[in-house]
């Protein structure tokens, strides 16, 4: 019983940290106000709870047990399916049409999109939209027994194809075309317990996303090549990102997976200033060097939230602020050649909301009840994501009685207000 007292003083065992993300209580202050409002023995209370000796280890076997035991898991939004595969849930939802956004609401969007596209067309720059694939759709047949027994309805995929190409986007389906190369490919393009594709999936998509640069404008680009192919069972990078999340204690048994040596080749190449928008499934990519060395002097606006810079002198991907932080966006946006959006079946539902909505706003400078809400999300979600801002905001929401959820919505809306005197 003293053995967790005797870790968390002295640390004797090296535990392994717990993935995910985590918002950590600091150790309170100890004063006279502290004591008397009883907020410091609730907030010693639960910084004890987060700091007993062996908690990461309790948590493990936790997980293992339920995982073990009942095929379940306690990380938010994954779900195992059989013979180990695992899924998000966003991505079973979006295989399924569980988040359909609705046909007119897709169309608008995507209207929106075609009048950015002109815009810009009309200065020189390009749009291009790709749709990388989503696992669910990708390995249907092991989804949970929940959901496999469900027929899928109309999906955003569906209309999203369709309407993109109706409105002439420049429009690359990747989904569609790896969905072709199901049992065919050389190498596997999917893990069965990471949530995005595997590296050589990610190598064919630069590949194809190369050449549909080269035939646009008519140039030669840096050509990221395989030099050499190791596969194996030990997963890497993003290929256990799932599993990553459940924080067992043992290992699941993994399928093979092909882990890519590449190579760059430069010789007598064009020079193409890309601005890349979209989810998380251009990490992948950029793991292999895209960002780098295919665009030049290129960025990467996650969620139309962060700026991520990618630089040959620097072979890490840097962080290097927020969008908002820069002073006019629209300007920033126009010192580039091409814009490339690039979405994944399984987050259609979220993705364009905010990338095309964002791109209308900073183009047209219309902001309707739609590109109002859009805004406001944004904010809100930022502020959720910033640990500093979110602090800030809960101490106004116990100052003021009001819920956390109302004082995040008032400092969006605050927000939302100052970026519109600017803008309009």
């Amino acid at each position: 019983m003293f053995f967790p007292l005797v870790q968390r003083l002295f640390s004797i065992f090296k535990e392994k940290e717990l993935m995910g993300y985590f918002e950590k209580t600091a150790k309170p202050d100890f004063n006279k106000d502290n004591w008397f409002e009883v907020k410091y023995q609730t907030e010693i209370e639960k910084y004890t709870k987060e700091n007993v000796g062996f908690r990461k280890f309790f948590v493990r076997s936790h997980n293992q047990i339920n995982y073990s035991c009942f095929n379940t898991t306690n990380a938010g939004g994954i779900y195992v399916g059989t013979n180990n595969y695992l899924y998000e849930d966003g991505y079973i939802k979006s295989h399924l049409g569980l988040n359909f956004e609705g046909e007119d609401t897709i169309i608008s969007r995507v209207n929106h999109l075609a009048v950015v596209r002109d815009s810009l067309k009309a200065l020189g720059m390009e749009v291009v939209v790709i749709i990388a694939p989503g696992k669910a759709g990708f390995y249907p047949e092991f989804l949970p027994k929940e959901f496999a027994r469900m027929k899928p309805t109309t999906t955003n995929y569906q209309i999203y194809d369709r309407e993109l190409k109706k409105n002439n986007i420049n429009y690359i389906d990747l989904n569609s075309w790896m969905l072709s190369l199901k049992g065919k490919s050389k190498y596997r393009l999917f893990s069965s317990t990471g949530v995005h594709w595997g590296e050589y999936a990610a190598f064919l998509a630069i590949d194809t996303i190369t050449n549909y640069f080269e035939n646009l404008y008519s140039i030669n680009l840096p050509r990221i090549k395989i030099k050499g192919v190791k596969v194996t069972n030990k997963m890497y990078f993003q290929d256990d990102d799932a599993e990553q999340l459940m924080n067992l204690l043992f290992n699941i048994p993994d399928q093979p997976m092909p882990q890519l040596e590449l190579m760059v080749d430069s010789v007598n190449t064009d020079k193409l200033k890309v601005l890349v928008m979209g989810d998380s499934y251009y990490t992948v990519l950029s793991h292999l060097g895209f960002g780098k060395y295919v665009f030049y002097d290129s960025e990467f606006w996650s969620y139309f939230s962060d700026v991520h810079k990618y630089d040959k002198k620097d072979l890490n991907d840097s962080y290097k602020g927020a969008v908002r932080d820069y002073e006019d966006i629209k300007a920033e946006i126009m010192k580039y050649k091409a814009i490339m959006i690039i979405v994944t079946e399984g987050t259609l539902y979220l993705t364009p909301r905010i990338l095309f909505e964002e791109l209308f706003i900073q183009f047209t400078k219309s902001f309707g009840v739609r590109q109002h809400k859009c805004l406001l999300e944004n904010y809100k979600n930022e502020i959720k994501n910033n640990k500093e801002w979110y602090d800030t905001v809960v101490e106004k929401a116990k100052a003021r009685g009001v819920s956390i959820e109302q004082a995040i919505n008032d400092d969006a809306e605050y927000m939302v207000e100052e970026f519109l005197k600017n803008k309009i």
